[in-house]
């Protein structure tokens, strides 16, 4: 059977190219916008459009996390494939009906084989929770995160544990629709830590192993996977963690990781901070922005989503230096700064404000230039 060669997947984009992620490839960022209050459609809209002004600093992928349905051609992924240079990504589950806990098999397959075969090149499925681990996950200090997982969760409890995990049921009919549509498949963590003392628990690392093992019979079907992770994990787990997704050999999108849990209104600056760690140990491929608003329980302004991207951004340079030697934009600043002979880039003449006449660089300038004994050997 074909599998997916190396350790790249390629995101199809209606109005561009497809996007590579992968071994090799710069670091992406995914940034997560959504509709959960009717009437406010109309902001995450005007989200999307001031991401596309954001020129370099602009995501690679948009997810779509909306829980209210909209008509067709007003719904958020729609506009996203329609409208911008992003690829489109959602999680379907959000947008099906629950009946006393329950999902029905069929209108899952049904919202994700339409997101699918409109154009969405990413969709996250959640296929790891089981009985075992929802059983084990009672031990923790927060059993679960994921607002996705949740909902599968909810659906095997009002099964009484009797039926298996509803994306199992559906399995085989998604991975037939995304070979024809060229969608890649992204292994959901349901069980990822919420909190730093629940990290590397005995569930965390089955989880981690269970979507290793989709992401294979995903490949196997000639589809391409990434796997998600990790969440909360003190700089330590973080390396534990990585050293255990870079088994599964294919592409990480980080949610996160947050590597404590105190910086309440602050998680865009931690988060940065946990998905540089993760990233320098060759492990996050994309990075799921996170916004100041992740523990307050707000809904992020496009302000603060600019913001966490920003953030974001940092990361990726930081992971791509390291990783992948891009140093020509590092190169450019520190050139820039050694002729102006200030450290304000772009500043065509020395010195500036902040020292003035006791600029460091004015004076290795006088140092250097008027002293020909200060200067090294040839």
């Amino acid at each position: 059977m074909k599998t997916s060669i190396g350790n790249n997947v390629k995101l199809r984009r209606k109005s561009s190219p497809p996007l590579t992620v992968g071994r090799g490839q710069p670091t992406r960022i995914n940034s997560l916008l959504g509709i959960s209050i009717p009437s406010k459609g109309y902001e995450e809209y005007h989200k999307l459009e001031v991401l596309q002004e954001l020129g370099e600093e602009r995501p690679d992928i948009v997810t779509d996390l909306s829980i209210i349905k909209k008509p067709k051609g007003k719904r958020l992924w729609e506009r996203i494939i329609d409208r911008t240079p992003f690829v489109a990504a959602t999680v379907p589950i959000y947008l099906t009906e629950r009946k006393n806990g329950t999902i029905n098999p069929s209108e899952l397959l049904d919202i994700a084989t339409e997101h699918m075969e409109s154009g969405v090149g990413l969709i996250t499925i959640h296929p790891t929770a089981t009985e075992e681990l929802v059983k084990l996950s009672s031990n923790r200090l927060i059993p679960c995160t994921s607002r996705s997982g949740g909902l599968v969760i909810a659906d095997l409890v009002a099964r009484n544990m009797l039926e298996e995990n509803i994306y199992i049921k559906i399995f085989d009919d998604l991975l037939t629709i995304a070979k024809l549509t060229g969608t890649v498949i992204s292994v959901g963590t349901t069980f990822r830590p919420a909190c730093i003392y629940d990290a590397l628990d005995t569930v965390h690392i089955k989880e981690i192993e269970v979507q290793a093992k989709f992401g294979l019979k995903i490949k196997a079907a000639g589809v391409d996977a990434i796997i998600e992770g990790p969440g909360h994990c003190r700089p330590t787990d973080i390396r534990k963690v990585a050293a255990l997704l870079l088994k599964a050999e294919m592409p990480v999108m980080a949610l996160g990781p947050l590597p404590l849990d105190s910086a309440i209104g602050q998680d865009h600056i931690a988060g940065t901070i946990g998905a540089t760690l993760l990233g320098l140990e060759g492990c996050a491929d994309i990075l799921a922005i996170v916004t100041r608003e992740e523990h307050t329980g707000g809904v992020p302004s496009a302000g603060s989503t600019i913001e966490a991207i920003k953030a974001a951004k940092i990361a990726c340079k930081v992971i791509d230096l390291e990783i992948l030697n891009n140093d020509q934009n590092e190169y450019r600043i520190c050139k820039s700064r050694a002729i102006s002979k200030s450290c304000i880039v772009g500043k065509g003449s020395p010195g500036c404000l902040r020292c003035n006449s006791q600029c460091p660089l004015r004076i290795n300038e006088l140092v250097f230039t008027q002293h020909p004994h200060a200067q090294g050997r040839s």
